[in-house]
């Protein structure tokens, strides 16, 4: 782990204002990873995530992304120590959220960003700021003005107002179709490939290989498709789709792989995804084992 956390460190630095880009650790892990790694874990042995939250994010987004993560930290650690200071008493609420949220922090350095985890440190953390926010003591009105009966109807009018034009049901709605509106297609995607595959349908699975807005491209999803294509002695298709991949994803390192490998590729072919291949691992001394 140690080699990939100082990969995803390496990718913030060498791209402090950019990073890498999301879901990107994996084809830059070869190129940003010490000399050492070649020796342990070993030059073909690679991964796509920095096993530490930090670091993929650091990766991910370089000091744009990284320092407001830090803060969202620092605020949830400065409401545990307020909350920490003003209680006197037991409060299971608190140390519930509070355990919770240090045990996600724990393994967060030694875990992959994986949605089903990574949903309930940010649950916890705004569960603490709120719950801080939420149990201030209340003010004793000393040394505060004190508000006249029309002064104080009309805040109690114009807060009733703004409640009617953004209500919590219509504030819910919104983030429900934006919600949809990212995770349908990819899950869309997902499941057509599925049905796809179990077909055994050559004009199924090329159906799935069309972009569209529901059906979103990966670099996973050509190279499965090449590998199940040449697998099937159906060469050309292979062929064909390991060139759409590569044009689709140049610094994916697998999809110049197979282009390499596969039973069609020509001399030029070869000689391109090799090219390609060192490019994208340049401290390996043979990226052709496989």
């Amino acid at each position: 782990r140690g080699q990939y956390w100082l990969a995803g460190w390496n990718m913030g630095s060498d791209h402090p204002f950019t990073g890498v880009g999301f879901d990107s650790y994996g084809d830059w892990f070869r190129r940003a990873r010490d000399d050492q790694a070649l020796i342990l874990p070993g030059p073909n042995t690679v991964t796509n995530a920095a096993h530490n939250v930090p670091f993929d994010v650091f990766a991910f987004g370089g000091w744009p992304l990284f320092i407001p993560y830090l803060f969202i930290l620092l605020l949830t650690i400065i409401a545990i120590v307020k909350v920490t200071l003003r209680t006197r008493a037991y409060d299971g609420v608190f140390v519930t959220l509070t355990t919770a949220w240090i045990c996600y922090q724990l393994q967060s350095i030694i875990s992959i960003n994986q949605i089903g985890l990574a949903i309930w440190g940010w649950l916890f953390g705004g569960a603490l700021i709120a719950y801080e926010v939420a149990t201030r003591p209340k003010s004793d009105g000393d040394g505060e003005k004190v508000q006249t009966d029309k002064g104080q109807k009309a805040r109690v009018a114009a807060k009733k107002q703004s409640e009617n034009i953004f209500s919590s049901t219509l504030v819910a709605g919104v983030g429900a179709v934006i919600g949809l509106l990212i995770a349908v297609p990819p899950y869309s995607a997902d499941a057509r490939w599925r049905s796809a595959i179990g077909s055994q349908s050559v004009e199924q699975v090329e159906a799935a290989l069309v972009p569209s807005y529901l059906n979103p491209m990966s670099s996973y999803k050509y190279a499965s498709a090449v590998q199940l294509l040449e697998s099937n002695k159906l060469n050309d298709l292979a062929l064909k789709y390991a060139k759409i991949g590569v044009e689709f994803n140049p610094d994916h390192f697998d999809s110049w792989k197979l282009l390499y490998f596969i039973t069609a590729s020509s001399p030029e072919d070869k000689a391109l995804a090799l090219e390609n291949m060192k490019r994208l691992d340049p401290k390996n001394p043979d990226v052709t084992v496989q």
